[in-house]
């Protein structure tokens, strides 16, 4: 039978000085390990058969008496048959996948645009993502996690504009669909992207090149050459970002 641990009082502890790992007592197989001046609990266990450490958090923020607490709960679990390392972990993830899922539509915008700005072309196509997106997608659903977004929502924001703005409104389908793609692949969200065009929005909204385009003001040929190039550049971008977007997934 293993030796049992003396139990040392909460002074006895703060003056532990030397390197390495001291037995503490108070929970069997508790330790304080002091390493490079820092200090930091080690619960040591066996499970099936395999020897398994498990941190409890550093010295002094975590005291003696919390130590002991948590060595005993986790050795509380060990003896019912649940791994305690397995289950904290398991605990801690779905602790982080709930706070990931309520990250705002503009949250995780801002973190796509943060992250693509920089192979953009230009500061005028990082201005137009923002700007496409504040006026015609935050109004309707920038609150919204993207966990919980749906074509509903979506429909909001392309619908009223499909028409009579064709080419702004097919441009923020797209720049919507690279966020939430974005956002499935960080595991923001789950399931089928819900601005999807093809079989999915094809079936509800007109197809962008059969509707009449928006008459556009009186101006010089050169203003019109200039835009049709801005046009294209943008939309070489934007493809260059939805095959960076598909070669992660």
């Amino acid at each position: 039978m293993p030796k049992r641990a003396r139990e040392l009082t909460a002074l006895e502890v703060s003056r532990l000085k030397a390197e390495g790992s001291h037995a503490v007592g108070g929970a069997s197989g508790l330790y304080l390990r002091i390493e490079g001046g820092s200090r930091s609990w080690v619960l040591r266990y066996v499970f099936a058969r395999a020897r398994r450490r498990m941190g409890l958090g550093s010295y002094p923020g975590v005291s003696l008496a919390a130590s002991r607490d948590d060595a005993r709960a986790a050795l509380k679990l060990r003896d019912s048959g649940k791994d305690p390392l397995v289950m904290r972990d398991a605990e801690r993830e779905t602790v982080r996948l709930a706070a990931a899922q309520r990250v705002p539509f503009d949250e995780a915008a801002a973190e796509y645009i943060r992250e693509h700005e920089s192979i953009w072309r230009s500061l005028k196509h990082t201005q137009q993502w923002r700007s496409t997106l504040a006026t015609y997608a935050s109004p309707h659903f920038g609150h919204v996690p993207v966990s919980e977004m749906d074509q509903a929502r979506v429909l909001r924001a392309l619908a009223p504009i499909w028409k009579v703005k064709t080419e702004t409104a097919t441009r923020l389908r797209g720049r919507i669909e690279q966020i939430l793609d974005w956002a499935t692949a960080h595991g923001y969200r789950t399931g089928t992207n819900p601005t999807r065009w093809r079989g999915q929005l094809e079936h509800i909204l007109a197809d962008p090149s059969k509707v009449a385009p928006e008459a556009p003001p009186c101006r010089g040929p050169a203003r019109d050459m200039l835009e049709k190039r801005g046009v294209i550049m943008q939309d070489r971008a934007d493809f260059a970002t939805r095959i960076s977007n598909e070669k992660r997934l």
